[in-house]
């Protein structure tokens, strides 16, 4: 046999060998090995359903492979495994594969209650610590041409989860071309992945491992929100029901450098339809249709981001104030899990040496069209709703670099009527605005249950409005943190007292122009209120209770913390005019029958400098129209806004109708006012809490009419009082001076004033002739009577001085009526009345003697005088005729011895005289009449001397008494009023 054919022989055995090796026994040693092996360095079980060898083309193919937990139940596995290995890698130096291709394969993944995962044990018994140490640094040489997964499925489970999380991958693609891990090679690659949701994740490009690079482009399609949800939704207090996204990106990464360079290029993210709920509420609290955003631009070694554009339209928001005041959106996005919080705290704390340059964030444009927010105040018994729809915002070149503005413009609108337009230039580094604001139309009805809180008011109508300035700037730079300045106004406005349902508050328009407001530090200035057609309604209730306390009362709940109001600074305040246009008040009193009812209308003019500085002061210069016709005006100086309060101002009121204040005066006085003007100046001056006033009150023609039974009627005699004060021409002038402590507690300035107005009148009343007096001279007190000899009705010469003085007073008082009551003494007149009863007998005597016909005397007894010898004789007849014996006999009676005592003719004319009288007899008429005469004669006299008309001189009822043992009798006046 020659050589060649044994050759021959010998190649096609040793091929025969191989081939029976190869296609028979390989793969049983294949086989029993892979099982062997993986039961031995892994400790789980594996089964093969078929290993083939095919050794003349160098592939290997496994079938059926499977690897079982600890617990028996699936790992991982696959329908087949193809590897084609080339001959060729003996001549490149490098492990080369025409193709691996796996079938089929399937994996779970389980993170177990003990947060372990199912293969921690296949990673403990692979530990690197115990192979040896590879001193190389290179990776072996592999070169695969082809490289294929398909049909590949992944469960992931995580059991950990309060909750237990699953998610299947199905089907996962992956080729890769050209792999190579020789220097500087790159392959390409894609990888596919679907969910059972038909989530799709794609990832294709070309990678280097020697050194690491890739470059490619990745793809997230319809990956489903709630996916994400389900994982961490015991950790969180929302629940999203809808939503997906997607995201696409280029991507670029190198890290055979010393920094890692990875860039994300062409970014773009999409997320339509998400729907946000409260667990366990089925209300939806975020809706957002649309959001994306393109030209993502990442460069993570250069820690820059930058955005194209953002874009979203049409989403809805709803939120609230819970009632301790925090944000729903708080609690909502809270996390509750501390453990996780805690880890994330940890892990991102700064290490030493660590790279501290800030990331640089930028975002070209965003825009956000039509979105809408649904606010809502629980803080309040009666929740405020806020309808802000549609939104749109808009934002240029955002960026967080320092010192870079982003042009901001938005626009809104408040519960469909309110507008709110915003334009100007933001910052986020440092924080800074400078915006322009326009605000109109918002209607102030929708915040009813904000002034719930504080006044029984209805509010009917009224928008507000604002155009101005907002500025914001760190604080420490240059002028104050915050400020706003521009205008204010508050349109329409109209509010109603809930508890009577009655107008209460009212204007046109009120404008704050000049507005400056200054936060850190705190400042106000205005330059100019404008108060157009104000009008307020002062009410008095029947139950006397007034609708200003009723409606500003604390609410029922509500309290105040004074301690927190004490501690506060207060803000400076400067207001250059305060305007008031055609204002006008009413005011009713319905707790008097009949109503009381006035009105203050046209009132215009200005207050100007009002300031919170102590020195300041500010001009006031008001003027109007009381119920149409009379003027009113309020002239001086205020300082309302100080610590140290200071008021000087100057009241003037000019012919009020008085007959409006008969409610008043019927219940006060007990009498209506038939007629009358009023004009007030009034001058008060407040300063240091000590309050002084000057009230100068002028009646004009003021008449009393009708009685009215009040039971809250004075005592004092009203009319009295009123005629003391009113002069001929029918005015009434009344100082009234008043003082007041405002630290007093019990202060009250309608006190005060009453008070002084009630000492005036009890003084004047209490002593109306010194009122007189002052009037026309002389004492007070001496004209209140007027004095007579006793027995006589004579007016002697100081008392006519007396009377006419009086006149004088009458006269000047015109409505004072004069009352005499005349006096009788029982025992002085009645003795003198005797007298001249003894006289006129002792003159009819004379008369009646022969001598006087001879004589021819005067026929009359007044025109009868008698001398000193006349009286005797008569004396001593008269006494003989009336008891029979010679008055001498008075003494020899009275004498014990029998010797007629000597008595001088004085003492016994005297002592006949004396008995004589004791025996005339004056009865009570007599004395009346004398009475009656003396009143008469003052009255005659103030008629007739003095021009007083009759009807104001009244004689009244006569007094007979012992009144007096002076030398002289009075005769007492008494003054009323008509």
């Amino acid at each position: 046999m020659s050589h060649a054919k044994k050759g021959a022989i010998i190649t096609a055995i040793l091929i025969l060998l191989y081939g029976v090796f190869g296609f028979l026994i390989a793969p049983y040693i294949l086989k029993s090995k892979l099982i062997s092996g993986i039961a031995g360095q892994l400790g789980r079980n594996a089964t093969v359903n078929e290993v083939k060898v095919n050794p003349f083309v160098l592939s290997v193919t496994v079938r059926g492979f499977e690897m079982s937990e600890p617990d028996g139940e699936r790992f991982v596995g696959f329908e087949e495994l193809y590897v084609n290995f080339q001959l060729s890698s003996i001549f490149l130096r490098a492990y080369t594969f025409d193709e691996i291709r796996l079938i089929a394969p399937e994996g779970r993944v389980k993170v177990l209650p003990d947060s372990s995962l199912n293969f921690s044990d296949i990673l403990a018994s692979s530990d690197p610590a115990d192979a040896p140490p590879d001193k190389s640094n290179e990776l072996p040489p592999i070169s695969v041409a082809r490289l294929k997964i398909e049909h590949g499925h992944l469960a992931f489970s995580d059991l950990s989860r309060p909750t237990p999380f699953e998610k299947d991958f199905s089907p996962i693609e992956i080729t890769l071309n050209d792999f190579s891990t020789r220097k500087d090679s790159e392959s390409l690659y894609a990888f596919t992945a679907t969910t059972e949701e038909g989530e799709v994740v794609s990832w294709e490009g070309n990678i280097s491992v020697n050194p690491l690079r890739s470059q490619g482009h990745f793809v997230l399609t319809g990956i489903k929100t709630r996916t994400l949800w389900k994982y961490v939704q015991d950790q969180v207090r929302f629940e999203l029901t809808g939503g997906s996204f997607d995201l696409a990106a280029r991507y670029d990464m190198d890290a055979g450098k010393e920094v890692l360079h990875f860039e994300v290029i062409d970014g773009e993210f999409k997320l339509n339809e998400l729907k946000l709920v409260e667990k366990g509420v089925n209300t939806t609290l975020m809706l957002v249709p649309r959001f994306s955003v393109k030209g993502v631009h990442i460069d993570l070694s250069n820690k820059k981001a930058i955005c194209a554009s953002v874009n979203t339209n049409d989403a809805l928001f709803k939120s609230w104030l819970t009632s301790d005041g925090t944000l729903n959106y708080q609690a909502l996005f809270a996390m509750d899990s501390s453990e996780d919080e805690s880890k994330t705290s940890s892990g991102t704390q700064d290490q030493p040496g660590a790279d501290r340059q800030p990331w640089r964030i930028s975002v070209k444009e965003l825009t956000l069209e039509n979105y809408g927010v649904a606010l809502e105040d629980r803080m309040l018994v009666k929740p405020v709703h806020v309808n802000l729809e549609p939104i749109n915002l808009n934002l240029k070149n955002l960026s967080n670099q320092k010192d870079s503005q982003a042009e901001l413009a938005l626009t809104l609108k408040v519960n469909q009527t309110g507008t709110v337009r915003v334009k100007g230039l933001v910052s986020i580094n440092p924080v800074s605005m400078d915006l322009s604001l326009q605000v109109a139309r918002i209607a102030l009805k929708s915040f009813q249950s904000y002034v719930d809180s504080v006044a029984q008011l209805e509010l009917v109508t009224g928008t507000a409005a604002l155009d101005g300035k907002f500025q914001y700037r760190p604080l420490g730079g240059h002028g104050p943190e915050m400020r706003y300045k521009g205008s204010v106004s508050i349109d329409g406005f109209g509010a109603v007292d809930r508890l009577h349902s009655e107008d209460f508050l009212k204007w046109e328009s009120l404008l704050f122009n000049g507005l400056v407001l200054d936060v850190q530090p705190d400042k106000l200035s205005i330059s100019e209120i404008v108060a157009n057609q104000p009008y307020v309604r002062v009410i008095i209730w029947p139950d006397s209770t007034v609708n200003l306390t009723e409606i500003f009362s604390a609410q029922d709940g509500e309290t105040t913390n004074d301690v927190d109001s004490e501690a506060q600074t207060p803000i400076p305040v400067t207001i250059d005019t305060v305007r008031i246009e055609n204002a006008s008040v009413n005011f009713f009193d319905l707790s008097l029958k009949p109503n009381f009812a006035m009105g203050i209308q046209g009132l215009n003019g200005t207050v100007k400098g009002l300031s919170s500085k102590s020195l300041a002061r500010a001009d006031v210069l008001l003027e109007g129209k009381v119920d149409k016709y009379a003027p009113v005006k309020i002239d001086g100086q205020i300082n309302p806004l100080s610590e140290d309060v200071y008021t000087d101002l100057a009241l003037f009121l000019k012919n009020i109708e008085l007959s409006t204040f008969t409610p008043y005066s019927g219940k006060l006085a007990g009498y209506a006012i038939n007629k009358g003007k009023l004009s007030l100046d009034l001058k008060y001056k407040l300063s240091e809490n000590l309050l002084v006033g000057e009230n100068e009150i002028f009646m004009d023609q003021f008449t009393f009419g009708e009685c009215i039974d009040s039971p809250d009627a004075t005592t004092l005699p009203v009319r009295l009082a009123a005629a003391l004060l009113k002069d001929r021409e029918g005015k009434i002038d009344i100082d009234l001076p008043v003082r007041g402590d405002l630290n007093d507690p019990e202060f009250s300035y309608g006190r005060i004033v009453v008070n002084a107005l009630v000492n005036l009148i009890t003084k004047i009343v209490s002593s109306p002739f010194d009122m007189l007096a002052g009037l026309v001279g002389g004492d007070g007190e001496g004209l209140s009577f007027v004095e007579f000899k006793f027995g006589s009705a004579a007016l002697g010469t100081e008392q006519i001085r007396k009377l006419e003085q009086l006149a004088k007073g009458l006269h000047n008082r015109p409505t004072l009526r004069l009352e005499i009551k005349g006096v009788a003494d029982t025992k002085h007149d009645r003795v003198a009345l005797a007298e001249a009863e003894l006289l006129d007998q002792l003159k009819r005597a004379k008369l009646e003697e022969p001598v006087a016909v001879e004589l021819s005397l005067p026929t009359r007894t007044e025109d009868i005088s008698l001398s000193d010898d006349d009286y005797v004789r008569l004396i001593t007849q008269a006494y003989a005729d009336r008891f029979g014996e010679h008055p001498r006999t008075l003494f020899e009676i009275e004498s014990e011895t029998s010797e007629s005592p000597k008595i001088e003719p004085e003492v016994l004319i005297a002592a006949a005289r004396q008995r004589l009288i004791e025996k005339i007899a004056v009865n009570e008429t007599s004395l009346r009449r004398l009475a009656q005469e003396r009143a008469r004669q003052i009255k005659d006299h103030l008629i007739r001397k003095g021009e007083i008309p009759n009807e104001r001189v009244f004689m009244v009822e006569v007094k007979i008494d012992h009144a007096s043992d002076a030398d002289m009798i009075r005769t007492n006046l008494t003054l009323s009023g008509i």
